[in-house]
């Protein structure tokens, strides 16, 4: 069987900082955790070749050395003549490759790497969007530089170093040749598999906690955090969603409020945006974003003078060597029934043109594509039909009760029913070929009844609202 390979990443990118902002910079380091997985093309003017992954690149007995750079960085060139040598002295065993980040790279790399005699392999990843900003290298187009990351054969980062290394050639000479020793067995590709767990959520519509009446005794945030706490315990690298409604359905900024604090304490790893969200105008959410990692694929809120993103629009999760890209698109139509002045700031994009546009491009840089829909179930069934490449969906708005998944083509969809009556649990299994493939899923729900306790700390943030409730009942009485 073959050994996992070893990874030296060097990001070399300009970018004038402060003082202040370096220090704190350097501070930071990912040794100790998982590598990133990456995929990107080759720069290759003259032939088309395929894109390189850094799971193909592990797959063998071979180090390898990543090294991000921008045309016009001069620490970049500096540390460029120790990786040629690098490359040169160790001709068997090892690869190196260069990442681009220039936005610009068609025009820019064919000179650059004339210039300097590049003879290393040039990945691109333009500003850092794929592969940087998966190691910290870049943050919005933006470098911390330079970055030095050495991945031992079991995949963790050994070492990281930042800052520009006059002696960077001895330090990687080193560390390869004593990693080089280590003998790491794993699974082979052809039976290794990999189980993803995806925790989901929606339509808690504001309730905070259920009548406990004969005609709806589920539900309730106050239960959904326990549930979510125990599901988390048992499956710790589960990753945990929500496809949105969670405010109620009419305008209650109070109870809005109160939804977002027991909604942060779940921590969730993506929210999508739901109508329901903009109950209370989209000022007011747009002041709450960032309170929730709020994900916003095909919305944008609008002023006088610009329109601009509602949120982020995707979530990359790397759940052990898969990549998993979350994304969240809203049907135009559930806002029909809204007046105007909850929704003449927003600006929603055609979901499906969406969809197909992006889907592709994303299916470059990912293992798997999860869509987290505010859609509804008719209409998750048309994207499954009509988009290949997404591998769930996870509905939300039609507040559908699936208590099967549902197989349309390739895509799983996946929908919890009414009023947050229950928190779901999708579990993926993966495996050959290529160890990436979803083989088998199963799914099961935690009906939130009396047999669910409380959580006691929500529970406190539920009499806090009841108290503030009934003061400002007692002030409109008064008046």
């Amino acid at each position: 069987m073959k050994a996992i390979n070893l990874i030296a990443v060097s990001a070399v990118l300009c970018l004038s900082v402060s003082s202040v902002a370096v220090a704190t910079a350097m501070k930071k380091t990912l040794a100790g955790k998982e590598a990133p997985a990456i995929r990107l093309e080759v720069f290759s003017p003259d032939r088309q070749e395929a894109p390189v992954s850094l799971s193909s690149v592990l797959d063998g007995n071979n180090v390898v050395v990543l090294s991000f750079f921008d045309t016009t960085c001069e620490p970049c060139e500096k540390e460029l003549p120790a990786l040629e040598k690098i490359h040169k002295k160790f001709t068997s065993g090892v690869k190196i490759f260069l990442i681009s980040l220039d936005e610009n790279y068609k025009n820019k790399l064919p000179g650059w790497i004339k210039k300097n005699r590049v003879t290393i392999p040039v990945l691109i990843d333009p500003l850092g969007h794929r592969a940087g900003g998966k190691y910290g290298v870049t943050k919005y187009g933006q470098a911390e530089i330079p970055q030095t990351f050495v991945i031992g054969k079991d995949g963790i980062i050994k070492k990281h170093l930042k800052g520009y290394h006059p002696d960077i050639e001895k330090i990687l000479e080193e560390t390869i040749q004593a990693l080089q020793k280590e003998t790491v067995v794993s699974p082979s590709a052809s039976t290794k598999k990999t189980t993803i767990n995806i925790i989901y959520t929606h339509s808690a519509n504001g309730y905070l906690e259920s009548c406990d009446c004969p005609e709806n005794p589920f539900g309730g945030l106050v239960r959904r955090v326990t549930a979510i706490k125990k599901l988390k315990a048992r499956y710790p690298d589960a990753v945990t969603v929500d496809t949105g409604d969670t405010f109620p359905p009419r305008e209650n900024k109070i109870l809005a409020e109160y939804c977002l604090k027991i909604m942060e304490s779940i921590g969730y790893d993506a929210v999508g945006v739901g109508d329901q969200e903009f109950i209370c105008g989209a000022d007011f959410l747009m002041k709450n974003i960032k309170r929730l990692p709020f994900i916003a694929s095909n919305i944008q809120t609008c002023d006088d003078k610009l329109c601009y993103p509602l949120a982020e629009p995707y979530l990359l999760k790397q759940i052990g060597p898969v990549s998993i890209v979350f994304i969240s698109v809203i049907d135009s139509s559930v806002f029909d029934l809204f007046p105007d002045d909850k929704t003449k700031q927003i600006k929603t994009s055609d979901y499906i043109e969406y969809l197909k546009q992006t889907i592709p491009e994303i299916r470059k840089e990912a293992d798997m594509v999860v869509l987290l829909s505010h859609c509804g179930d008719d209409t998750d069934r048309k994207i499954a039909e009509e988009i290949p490449g997404i591998d769930v969906i996870i509905g939300g708005h039609s507040q559908t009760f699936h208590k099967d998944p549902l197989k349309v083509g390739n895509t799983i969809i996946v929908q919890s029913g009414e009023n947050g009556h229950r928190v779901g649990r999708l579990e993926l299994t993966l495996g050959p070929p290529p160890g990436k493939k979803i083989i088998s899923y199963s799914n099961e729900f935690v009906i939130l009844n009396k047999d669910v306790q409380d959580d006691p700390p929500t529970r406190e943030l539920v009499t806090r609202y009841n108290d503030e409730l009934k003061k400002s009942l007692r002030k409109i009485i008064i008046k």
